[in-house]
């Protein structure tokens, strides 16, 4: 009887244990810090679970060499892929038109997804290259065409005008039940020639935000002059708000330092009433925040400005430099913003090994900005240019890596998934491709949303897009 008592009193006390112990169920994406049997400082943060393939999309059959994946977005259960190379077809569109471009709608129901639409542009003309970047967020579709040649300005302009070669575009559309249309169609107050509007492209609500790194304007600051072209791809930034399904330009944006060659405008991302753009060959070598904008002393190390919004005014609020600029580092060649935290990619850092690439966390408190980590490979290498592309959502964030040897060679691509716990940032888990080959570039363009990953690999094939929860 004494054995059976302690026995039994043996399996309580390991099932107690068993309870205390057991690892916290999360997904990859929830930021909730796993608790596990080793003991771990309260600052430990677990890496996330490796997600699993849910999906393939490959391009469709007719889109040869159509660049399907090289831009991808994701909000909620609606995906949305670019395909800027893909040709119209007779067949398919009743005109040829070479490399005009089509953007393709996914929905998901029940794990399946499925195609929803193929959206083309109102004025589709071959070589424009429509759905170069795509913005998507709730029932709302940004669409770049970077090689469009119209030389209207503003909003719903004449589209029919072909007199400014590589202007650029962009088109707007929303959904009503299972049901697009175009709403608008964008394009710069002071429109020019290989301008390329709608390089970059961000939404949020009804806020759109274009950059456009090859404008040449030699204004500063906030809706200084547009006329002047006396700075050399220095670029700029159209915000443009819709009220009552109706959009109107709000402000044009330069930066407070404008110069030749600075790319202002690679990298943008809004949340809200704030506003961060990356101007990638900025050449302060002056390190942190809101330091000697004046000094030159690091060709391209780059740089990202915030700007807020207050009403319909938008004021810069911080300069915001790598704690080590050197040059040719392109520090603000991505971004990605969710709430205070803002997430930097300089996919040319040296750090590890040349053009190795890191990726800088940032997070404001009021309106102070502090550095809180330096992402890397957790195997750098030379070009890899770890950070090329960012998807950053509440705690989870997905750094591209399409360079990647992955597991395969060369330039076959892979995505890291960091996780944030307690101000503290895991070790990453490195996602890649089912069947990796040389040159697929699988992170060219990646999207996270609610449990969901999205990596494009546009060189695979003629293209496709990955889904993994």
């Amino acid at each position: 009887m004494k054995h059976v008592v302690r026995l039994t009193w043996i399996a309580a006390l390991l099932i107690l244990l068993t309870s205390y112990l057991q690892p916290v169920a999360s997904t990859f994406l929830t930021g909730t810090r796993t608790a596990t049997a080793h003991a771990q400082p309260a600052t430990t943060c677990q890496p996330p679970t490796p997600p699993t393939q849910e999906a393939r999309l490959p391009a469709p059959s007719f889109g040869v060499d159509a660049r399907f994946g090289y831009n991808v977005v994701l909000y909620g259960d609606t995906l949305v892929v670019g395909a800027h190379l893909e040709d119209h077809t007779r067949r398919v569109d009743g005109v040829d038109r070479p490399d005009a471009g089509a953007v393709y709608v996914y929905v998901r129901d029940s794990g399946a997804w499925t195609q929803q639409a193929r959206l083309t542009a109102s004025n589709a003309d071959e070589y424009d290259g429509f759905g170069y970047a795509v913005a998507l967020h709730q029932d709302t579709l940004a669409v770049g065409a970077i090689y469009e040649r119209s030389s209207a300005t503003g909003v719903d302009g004449d589209q029919a005008d072909n007199g400014t070669y590589s202007a650029g575009a962009v088109y707007v559309f929303t959904r009503s039940g299972g049901t697009w249309s175009q709403q608008a169609y964008v394009k710069a107050s002071n429109t020019g020639f290989e301008d390329h509007f709608g390089d970059r492209i961000a939404l949020y609500g009804d806020t759109l935000v274009v950059g456009v790194e090859s404008e040449d304007s030699s204004g500063t600051g906030v809706d200084g002059d547009q006329s002047d072209d006396g700075a050399e791809d220095s670029g700029a930034v159209y915000v443009f708000e819709r009220e009552g399904g109706a959009w109107a330009q709000q402000a044009y944006l330069k930066s407070s330092n404008s110069q030749a060659r600075d790319w202002f405008g690679r990298g943008v991302a809004v949340f809200e009433d704030t506003l961060v753009v990356g101007a990638r060959g900025e050449d302060s070598g002056a390190p942190g925040i809101d330091a000697d904008q004046t000094d030159e002393s690091a060709s391209g190390s780059g740089v990202v400005y915030v700007f807020t919004r207050a009403g319909a005014t938008w004021t810069q609020q911080t300069y915001v430099k790598s704690p080590a600029p050197a040059p040719n580092d392109g520090f603000g060649g991505s971004v990605a913003l969710d709430g205070d935290t803002l997430v930097v990619g300089a996919a040319y850092d040296d750090g590890e090994a040349t053009d190795s690439g890191a990726v800088f966390v940032y997070e404001r408190a009021g309106r102070d900005w502090t550095l809180r980590a330096r992402l890397t490979s957790p195997q750098p290498a030379e070009l890899q240019y770890f950070g090329s592309a960012l998807s950053l959502h509440e705690d989870a964030l997905a750094v591209g890596v399409p360079f990647d040897a992955g597991n395969a060679s060369a330039a076959s691509g892979a995505v890291y998934l960091f996780r944030r716990c307690d101000g503290a940032w895991s070790e990453p888990v490195q996602v890649t491709s089912a069947v990796p080959r040389a040159n697929n570039q699988f992170g060219r363009s990646v999207a996270l949303h609610g449990g969901t990953l999205v990596v494009g690999a546009y060189m695979e094939g003629n293209g496709a897009a990955y889904v993994f929860r």
